[in-house]
Parts: structure tokens; sequence; C-alpha cells
């Protein structure tokens, strides 16, 4: 057997150095092998890549879980595989790691994720020491403020024992809502979103004079509400949002209010576009006291509002004025979001086929899973504008797939936007060829979705 080829970036592959694929099945089994591929020659405790690899699951089932993905991953490396009871290890000696760094920047890239897993497996047995601290916790505090996010894993028994700490009432306040704010800035599993949720609607309802204290609030409120939303629980969302609103209006910084405004009103737009809703976006755009980068947002926004409603010049207009501004050229995300809605624009208008250029656009660039579910959903849309039942099946299933597989809600608006136009084309569609094409998205490894996506759009241009 030759020597071993590892690229880790957006995903994690491997090959041999004659090209043998090394088959990874399950995201765990690629998670695993490139955290090994980044630590080697160190040793990686076993017990905490089982619990961190399978946080929602009990000890011995998770050790369970993780004895099995290292069976098969032995099976496909042997020797270059060592583990004993405690520790697991790759011979550095065999193998060639690549790490693509353009593929690697959004937050949920396999490379973020391998890397967490190291951090946290020669994390020191007593650093969590460092989490009594309250100066360590306001200066944390000061940092999420400042940022909106901490660049910060907690492992799961350093996060049990944060989340004890916040809900013991004995504490002070201060020192419970800092830890709030810390728990809930690094990266959350899903294991966790319903616990921070009762933990921060908890202090939701406190009462301070401290203006920190009060941005804090506002911010974990905030924090709270985007939980929520990506739980589909809306209704909760807006009422955390309502609450993020209060306390940054009582705070030192009253310029989050106008953010969770915004947030407020996308949320509720979220659920159904009303002419309240609406009106309401509009309104907010008018406000002289916006920063330019809040501005960029809300037209980012107004371009989905518009094409929905149907004005699809004053979404041109607002498109216009998204290209002009500066953070979103600077910012791989705003713009992927932006090509999106520009594809949904001209194929709500009755132009699909030129929603293909800016789908390809954005396929170039690296983007946070929800965001890849999303082109997918667009891409569907598009391709259902255009009467192409083949393409639109396949990627109408692969958005399904990776909202289920990561647990993702498409929101009531957008629900109605997609389901209703991909509906009617399955219905005229030939059943044996939709369910065909169907089947043929579900055996496309989700890792290698983003991929095919590209080609499959290159392809729709050519032809």
């Amino acid at each position: 057997m030759g020597g071993l080829i590892l690229e880790i970036g957006q995903t994690v592959s491997a090959k041999t150095s004659s090209g043998v694929p090394v088959v990874l099945r399950t995201q765990h089994e690629a998670y695993l092998l490139g955290a090994l591929a980044l630590a080697a020659p160190r040793e990686l405790d076993r017990e905490k890549l089982a619990s961190e690899l399978w946080p929602q699951s009990p000890k011995s089932l998770a050790q369970q879980n993780f004895r099995q993905r290292l069976s098969q991953l032995r099976n496909q490396l042997g020797e270059r595989l060592e583990s004993d009871r405690t520790a697991v290890s790759l011979n550095r000696s065999d193998f060639q790691l690549i790490i693509d760094q353009s593929r690697s920047q959004a937050p949920d890239s396999a490379l973020r994720r391998c890397q967490q897993l190291v951090e946290v497996c020669l994390m020191p047995e007593d650093a969590n020491r460092q989490y009594l601290s309250f100066g360590w916790l306001r200066n944390r505090a000061e940092e999420a403020l400042e940022s909106a996010r901490l660049n910060v894993h907690l492992p799961s028994s350093i996060f049990d024992q944060v989340a004890h700490r916040i809900g013991d009432v004995r504490q002070p306040l201060e020192f419970r809502v800092f830890q709030a704010v810390f728990a809930c800035s690094g990266t959350t599993c899903q294991s966790r979103r319903s616990p921070l949720l009762k933990l921060i609607g908890d202090l939701s309802n406190s009462q301070s004079a401290d203006p920190f204290l009060k941005a804090c609030l506002g911010y974990l409120c905030q924090q709270a509400a985007t939980i929520a939303h990506s739980m589909g629980q809306w209704q909760r969302s807006i009422c955390f949002e309502r609450e993020a609103i209060r306390h940054a209006s009582d705070s030192s910084q009253p310029w989050r209010a106008d953010w969770s405004r915004f947030r407020l009103i996308r949320k509720q737009i979220d659920v159904a576009l009303t002419d309240q809703n609406y009106r309401a976006l509009n309104q907010l755009r008018l406000d002289s006291r916006l920063s330019s980068e809040l501005e960029s947002y809300i037209d980012m926004n107004l371009v989905h509002a518009h094409a929905l409603r149907g004005d699809f010049g004053l979404a041109t207009q607002a498109a216009l004025r998204c290209r002009q501004r500066s953070q979103i050229k600077e910012s791989p995300e705003l713009e992927v979001w932006l090509h999106l809605n520009e594809a949904l624009l001209s194929s709500l208008a009755g132009h699909p086929r030129q929603a293909i250029e800016p789908l390809i656009e954005a396929s170039q660039k690296p983007v946070a899973y929800a965001t890849a579910c999303w082109q997918w959903s667009v891409a569907a849309q598009v391709f259902a504008a255009l009467g192409d039942a083949k393409r639109t099946a396949e990627f109408f299933a692969l958005a399904e797939r990776g909202r289920i597989a990561a647990d993702l809600h498409l929101t009531p608006t957008n629900h109605t936007l997609f389901h209703s136009m991909i509906s009617d084309l399955a219905q005229r569609a030939h059943a044996g060829d939709w369910l065909a094409a169907t089947s043929s998205a579900e055996q496309i490894p989700l890792l290698a979705a983003h991929d095919y996506y590209g080609q499959s759009l290159k392809s729709a241009r050519a032809g």
C-alpha cells in the first residue's frame, strides 16, 4: 500500500499515492481522520474524541460509535493508524498533508472542526479553571460584544460545568451573565441549543442599572433569537429579539437596538411577508442614524423582500446599492448571499436563464453549510422556472437532505415560495424521471455536494 495524501479544507478527502481513494463513509470518520492528521504524530485521547464527536450521546454509546468509526478507518489505513486503550494517532512518516486554505474559511468547514477536536484533546486537564475567574469572563464578554462572536470552542465537559454555574441563582448576576455570554459565543452544537435557550430565557428578565450588563443581556437575547430561529422556533425567536431590543435600548450602546429592530423585522418576514412587515423594513431603511454596515444588510434583505412581492424594479435598485457597498465586496459570505438574491430575483422576474451566472459566482466561494443548503434551494427554484425537472429534483433533494442532516429549517415564507413552484413542476414531470433524479441525488455524498453543484451549474450554462 503506497503513501497517503490527505487534503483538509471545506471537506476532508484522502487517497493513496497511487490514486486509490480512502472511502470516508460518514462525516465523523472524516473529522476523526482530519484531526489525527493535524495532530500527528501526537496522540489524541480516545475518550475526548468520542465525547466531542458524539456530544448528544451517552458516554457508552459515544465510545461504541467511536470504536466503529476507528475500525472502519483501520481497515483502510492499516498500520498507519496506531491506537491503544486510551489514545490514537496517525503515523506521520507515511502521509502528505495538504491544507486547502481557499476552501476552509467557512465557519463550519472541516478544517475548523478538525482543529477544534485537536485543541480539545490537547487541552490541559485544569484548563477550565480560568472559566471561574470573574475578570477573565468579563474580558471575554467585552470581546464578544465587540466582535459579535468569540473564536472559542467549549469542550462538552466544560460546557456542562459552565451551564450549571449559569443556572445557579446563588451566584452574582454579573457572573452568570458573563458566563452565559461566553457559553453561547463559541461553537454551539445541537445538543447545547435547548439548554442555552432555557438559561438565557431565565436571565432575560433580569434587571440591572449597569449599562454594560444591559448590553450583555441584549447580546444574550440576540444570540438566543438566532438559536431559536435555527431550530425553527419562529415565535420564540421573535420574542427573544424583542427582549434584545429592550435591553439594548437601555444600555450604553443604543446602536445595538437598531440591529435588533432589523433582526426582529427580518424574522417577522421569515414567518410571513405581510404588508406591515414589508413597510417596517422599508421604513427602517430611511432611518438616517443607521450605520453603513446595517444599511447594507437591510438592502440585502430588501432585494429578497421586493422580489418576493413582485416589485422587481425596487429589488433591482436595492441590488445595485448592495453592489456599491464595500462591506459586501469585502465579505465572501455577504457576496454569496447577494448573488443568490440576484438569482432569485431574475428567476421570479421571469428570466431564469439569467440566474445561472450569479449562481455560478456564488458556487465559487467557500460558504457555511447553512448557506450551501440555501444555494441548493435557490438552484432548485431556478431550474423549476426553467422547466428542468431532473436538476430541480436533484437540488431539491440535496437541499432537503442537507437541512435534515444539519437540523436546519426552511422559514415559512421561503417554504411557501419554493414548494409551490417545485411542486407544480413535480406534478407535471414524469413520475419515474422525477424519482430517478431524486434517487440519483441521494447517492451524492453531502461532503461532495458543493462541487457537484458547481459542475451542474456550469453544465446548465453550457447547455
